[in-house]
């Protein structure tokens, strides 16, 4: 399956198609041979994979913190759901003299598994049928990029809440369409699914992803007419025109018609 799925976006590739949502950072490390070396980049791809999310082992201070001041004594030992991380580890107790040990085995295990090596490497085979290469070993212009440059060459094909935060936090609003630009992020946020924000995206700045480095600004400023006339948008300048809407509801379905209808909206 995973040979399969690797040629599959193999031609993606080729043909300069976006796949579903993008895959996992870590995924990317193993395909191209370039693991973690030290803690902190373990649990620096575990902040990265939760997202929003807390996860208690990305806490800076786990290490210096001990397990009974984080609520943790007696609670863990050196296996996961069946797994043991060293043999025996179903019975070695988590202390504060190996817990160190116990978060390299533990992420290794949820980041790096035997499983998903395995996995990476199928995958690999698959992308290597389309692109070529030899033995274990990618086409070679692929190892000039980094995960996160091989995760956006695939694009996502989708935009999801956390991506929608880092777009909001560039936005400069002009102070006649205040209302509308409130409604605007509402709807993205509250109605529209990861597809259809992201057709918004690249409606209003022609790329339907926000990329590793984000956008640098984005702009909402008023459009001509009202309730009758569809949004309109700069690309070159990441700029979107709102019709002072006069609810939120009327916002959204001449939204939603813009991104939708390619034909029938006007680009500037």
């Amino acid at each position: 399956m995973y040979q399969v799925c690797g040629r599959v976006f193999a031609m993606a590739l080729l043909h300069g198609c976006k796949l579903g949502r993008p895959l996992s950072r870590p995924f990317m490390r193993l395909l191209l041979h370039v693991r973690p070396s030290s803690l902190q980049e373990l649990q620096a791809e575990l902040n990265y994979e939760a997202g929003e999310q807390v996860d208690f082992r990305c806490r800076k201070d786990f290490l210096e913190t001990p397990l009974a001041d984080l609520g943790l004594d007696g609670m863990l030992n050196f296996s996961h759901e069946g797994q043991e991380f060293i043999p025996g580890g179903a019975q070695i107790e988590v202390t504060d003299e190996n817990k160190e040990q116990w978060l390299w085995h533990s992420l290794q295990q949820e980041l790096f598994s035997p499983e998903a090596e395995r996995a990476a490497d199928d995958f690999r085979q698959g992308l290597i049928h389309v692109l070529g290469g030899r033995g274990p070993s990618l086409c070679p212009l692929l190892f000039l990029f980094a995960p996160e440059d091989l995760i956006d060459l695939w694009g996502s094909g989708a935009l999801g809440k956390r991506e929608l935060a880092l777009w909001k936090s560039v936005c400069s609003v002009n102070s006649r369409i205040q209302q509308q630009a409130a409604w605007f992020w509402q709807v993205l946020e509250e109605e529209f699914d990861d597809e259809l924000r992201s057709k918004v995206l690249q409606f209003a700045t022609g790329t339907s992803s926000i990329g590793r480095d984000g956008l640098s600004a984005f702009r909402l400023e008023p459009g001509d007419g009202g309730d009758g006339r569809l949004p309109t948008a700069m690309t070159c300048g990441n700029l979107l025109q709102l019709p002072r809407y006069s609810s939120r509801q009327v916002l959204r379905q001449q939204l939603q018609t813009a991104v939708e209808s390619t034909g029938s909206f006007e680009m500037l």
